[in-house]
């Protein structure tokens, strides 16, 4: 695709290709993180080590998990849907936000 083809495109369709992108890149990230974790498990194993034993713990609550933060923010019509503030923001959070929401709207209330 080209700059003459994109210009040709209305502001629906390039927001329409901004959402598909944003897809395949984060479809991307999930392999490539699937294809990291696979690497690390294998070179743990190859050494005769857990993957904790290789990389040590981090944020670990009283029980000996990972510490499990509470949401922050909450979608607007579906309430299952949360996301805690930290990383990679969800599609429909950058959804809402392109969409007019601010931060604060979405956020829950304590």
């Amino acid at each position: 695709m080209n700059v003459d083809q994109l210009n040709d495109m209305s502001r629906e369709e390039l927001k329409s290709l901004v959402s598909v992108i944003d897809e395949e890149l984060e479809r991307r990230e999930q392999v490539s993180r699937e294809k990291a974790r696979a690497e690390i498990e294998r070179i743990a194993a190859d050494a005769g080590l857990s993957v904790t034993e290789l990389l040590g713990t981090s944020r670990k609550n009283a029980a000996g998990g990972k510490k499990k933060l509470p949401p922050k923010y909450r979608h607007p019509e579906n309430p299952e849907l949360t996301w805690v503030g930290r990383g990679k923001q969800p599609d429909w959070f950058k959804s809402a936000i392109e969409n007019g929401m601010t931060k604060e709207d979405l956020l829950i209330e304590s």
